[in-house]
């Protein structure tokens, strides 16, 4: 029980400081008090929070081969996707890009055997099929190249999203985290496309990702707590 606690001690004050940035970040993103670098620190932290917080959790868990740093390479990419968004949107992408592909692996890694009604697996199949598609109909703006650049992303988060919704880890938690992070990256399409910039679309964008890798990484967490310890 001490070691546990212990384990504890060392994950609550990254959640809290996550959810201090993460919470904080829409607010005083536009405040003259905070210059480029420092709202990037800020922005970053609200993930890397996570990751520090998911890195004890790994700490203990050395087996199979390895397969949970995975999700914490996934969570790092996100995090320095959250940086680099701010300077360069292809080089932001490309990071997000390589973290959902350390998701995908690693939810394949924990796929579900059995279990999955019909209906899950329809919605999984739809999810990676419809994506893709409705990504480059909302941002469409006539340049091919653009718009198979934004398909192509736009079938990785939809994978990353159907391998987590097929996975054994909660979908209450951890699928449905991850399909809000669709919403997010659709909503960021549409600002670049048919809606343009709005300011009502920049709060939905941030809390929503927020909340998804948030979801994602408590539902990990709360299942990976329960394997044994080597």
């Amino acid at each position: 029980m001490r070691g546990k606690d212990m384990d504890l001690g060392h994950q609550r004050p990254w959640l809290l400081l996550s959810l201090l940035f993460g919470l904080s970040y829409y607010f005083i993103r536009t405040s003259q008090y905070f210059g480029e670098i420092q709202l990037m620190f800020w922005k970053m932290a609200a993930v890397g929070g996570l990751a520090i917080m998911f890195f004890f959790m790994f700490r203990k868990h050395l087996f199979g081969p390895l397969r949970l740093i995975l999700f914490l390479l996934a969570l790092i990419f996100y995090m320095l996707g959250d940086g680099l968004i701010i300077f360069d949107l292809t080089f932001g992408g490309a990071a997000f890009a390589i973290g959902h592909i350390f998701a995908i692996i690693f939810f394949y890694n924990y796929r579900r055997e059995q279990g999955l009604s019909l209906s899950q697996k329809l919605l999984a199949m739809m999810v990676v099929i419809l994506v893709p598609f409705i990504a480059m109909k909302i941002y469409g703006n006539g340049i091919i190249s653009e718009n198979l650049s934004i398909g192509l992303y736009a079938l990785i988060i939809a994978m990353m999203s159907a391998s987590a919704w097929t996975s054994s880890f909660g979908r209450y938690r951890v699928g449905i985290g991850a399909m809000i992070f669709i919403i997010s990256d659709l909503f960021i399409f549409a600002q670049n496309g048919i809606i343009g910039p709005k300011w009502w679309i920049d709060p939905i964008i941030w809390f929503s990702y927020y909340f998804a890798v948030l979801m994602m990484t408590l539902g990990v967490n709360q299942k990976i707590k329960v394997m044994p310890r080597i």
